[in-house]
Parts: structure tokens; sequence; C-alpha cells
């Protein structure tokens, strides 16, 4: 029997459907979790751009779905979120290898189609998924670059260590830093870290990232303990931005950078401690980020200052080499 797949805007899509295929394969992983709670994700979808649903149906039968999410012009992501990433399969799909293969391949004339320069699949490692193996995204074109170990540090009954910036640095709300000076700064740290996921990107990829999963974000942002170091030659040489996400009363740190010229000498370290600092003042919980592992000097600093491991998420991408070469 032929596995029909068919792309509609989600919004168009019969959503019952497709939430309660979501609800037999979260069930498995979680047997506390109803179907009533899993509405209720997918009402709190926060969408910003035209998102498509792609199913695999045999005979009106839908036996697998994935979420094509544009996040940007240049970036679109498979499955993300809680989705985990890989396709969704339903128990009655015989070869989930080539259902899996069907749906992404159709993603990618998504992508193609759309003109998008990156599409991405996200998953953690530890969770139990219905593929075989991941030869299947290298067998499409996509490659492994990233991965990425989310910690955490509680901050309950924590004790700070002492605190020493150099008084010739200014320390600056990012709020108050124009857009320019901030991705200048931005630009400058990652094309010179050891973070795979950012030295793979193009330009204009970094340019889109930072427009609009960086500066412009729907999760709140902690304005106190979002701040730059400016140097006494009124350059922009370290920033950090938290927003409230990841947990009830937890800071996550979108991202935090200190300029090569200003690397080795306690800076990042120091900058950590105050914004745990101004978190605890206002009486979070716990603080929380995402490392690259590729990213040793960053990771080491994490571990150092009393951040643990909870998760690793390895990311795949495909790459449309044509829109990438204009």
């Amino acid at each position: 029997m032929k596995v029909l797949i068919k792309t509609k805007n989600w919004e168009d899509e019969d959503q019952n459907k497709i939430i309660d295929l979501v609800f037999e394969q979260w069930k498995n992983r979680r047997s506390n979790i109803t179907l009533e709670q899993t509405n209720n994700w997918f009402k709190r979808l926060d969408l910003e751009n035209t998102s498509k649903s792609i199913t695999a149906t045999i005979n009106d039968e839908l036996i697998g779905w994935l979420l094509f999410v544009k996040h940007s012009n240049s970036e679109a992501e498979i499955n993300p979120w809680a989705l985990n990433g890989h396709p969704i399969l339903s128990k009655e799909s015989r070869d989930q290898i080539e259902t899996s293969s069907l749906l992404l391949k159709e993603a990618i004339k998504q992508a193609e189609k759309e003109q998008v320069h990156r599409l991405e699949l996200s998953f953690m490692k530890n969770i139990p998924y219905n593929l075989k193996n991941e030869k299947i995204y290298t067998s499409l074109g996509m490659r492994l670059i990233e991965q990425t170990c989310h910690m955490r540090q509680n901050l309950e009954n924590f004790s700070l260590p002492e605190i020493n910036i150099p008084a010739k640095f200014k320390i600056t709300p990012i709020s108050q830093i124009s857009k320019n000076d901030f991705y200048k700064c931005f630009y400058n740290v990652f094309r010179t870290s050891e973070d795979e996921w950012m030295l793979d990107k193009s330009d204009s990829e970094i340019k889109d990232h930072f427009e609009s999963d960086v500066y412009n974000n729907h999760f709140e942002l902690i304005s106190d303990a979002s701040i730059c170091l400016i140097d006494n030659g009124g350059n922009l040489m370290a920033f950090t931005v938290l927003r409230k996400s990841h947990g009830e009363k937890n800071g996550h740190i979108w991202i935090i950078g200190v300029d090569t010229n200003y690397r080795k000498q306690g800076i990042g370290r120091n900058l950590l401690n105050l914004v745990k600092s101004k978190l605890i003042e206002m009486e979070y919980k716990s603080i929380s980020l995402n490392v690259n592992l590729t990213n040793k000097p960053a990771y080491d600093l994490y571990c150092k200052t009393g951040f643990q491991e909870e998760w690793i998420q390895y990311n795949y991408a495909w790459t449309n080499k044509i829109t990438n070469l204009k």
C-alpha cells in the first residue's frame, strides 16, 4: 500500500489527529501524562511564522507526522521543543525507516521551496525514538553539527564567591546598548569561539539568529541580570542575556560571551557570579544554560562554577548549498 505525503499550513490541519498521535508517543515515555496535558501543550504553541504540517497516511489513516517550523528567513526546524526532532510515527507504521525518510524528504523540499538556508533537527540522546539509527539523516545530507549540554545550578542556600570585576569596566544594562554595538560584539565573540554550531553558520545566518533568537524573543527578558561590560574606550567587551524560561523561578542564560581580547582574565567567571547575585536578589531558585560540548573552555568554566549536567541534545542540519552561494 502506498504512503501518501501531504503538506498543509498548521492552522489548516486536523490537529486532533496529530495530537492523538503525539499523545500515543509521549505516554510511552511519561505514563502519567494525559491527553488534556498534550492538548494544552499544543494550544500554547507560539508560532510567529507560518508553520507546515507534513503527514504520512495510508488509506487516510495517519501513520506519521512532523512539524516544519520556520524560525527566520534563513532557518527552519523539524519538530522543535518537546516534539524532540525525530519524525513521529504511529504503531501502525510497519516500515518506520521508509515513512521517516518520506517525511524528511518532504521537509527538505519545503525548505528548498521557501529558500531556507538551513533545516535543523534536534533530539535528546536519552529519549527513546522510533528510528533504528541516525543513518537516515546522513543519507539525506544532514550533518551532526552540535552536541548541546543543558546545565543547571541551584541558587537556594548558594554561597556566592567574591565578585571581582575591575573598576575600569562599566557595568551597563544590555537594554541600553544599541543593537548595532551589541551585534558587532556578538559576531566577534562567536566567530572566534570554539562553538561549532556558530562556526558552521554563514554571516547571514548569524545575523538572522541574532535578530530572531537573541535580540527579539518571546521569552521575557530578565532586565536586571541582562548586562554588559564596557571598557575604557567605550567598547562592548562582554555581555549576557537572561530570560525567564526552563522552569519556575529559573533564570536561563540565553547567551553569554567575552570578546577575544579579554579572555583568560577571569571576566567570564566574574560575570557569571554577578548574574547569579542579581538572580538571588530577585529570589530566583536556579540558573541554567546550554553549552556546546565542543566548546571545552566554556564547558569547563561552567563545571568549575557549580553547574551540573541535566541532559545532552544532538543537532543535525541540512543546508541549502544553492541559497548559501547567493
